[in-house]
């Protein structure tokens, strides 16, 4: 089945099954004002570091990815908001 714009037929779902995100296992992010400005500091995690010296459980963890997407593309379904804070990982 193909759906347009004009298509009455879309089904949107959210849901979490739980776990962390992949940005607060990559990234601990903090604002605070300074001068009237919103500033950020962004401590990396043990992840990160885990990842960016083990190239092969950053291969894993994309391949992961790219199966679950390819997973959902085969079902027809579209992942509408894709970025690091909307990927669990368990």
């Amino acid at each position: 089945m193909n759906y347009s714009k004009t298509d009455s037929k879309d089904l949107w779902i959210g849901y979490e099954l739980g776990g962390e995100t992949l940005q607060t296992l990559v990234f601990n992010v903090k604002g605070t004002f300074h001068n009237g400005q919103r500033m950020y500091s962004i401590e990396h995690q043990q992840f990160y570091n885990d990842v960016c010296f083990n190239p092969s459980l950053l291969k894993d963890l994309l391949k992961r990815i790219i199966h679950a997407l390819y997973y959902l593309s085969k079902l027809r379904l579209v992942h509408a908001d894709m970025k690091s804070e909307n990927i669990l990982i368990n």
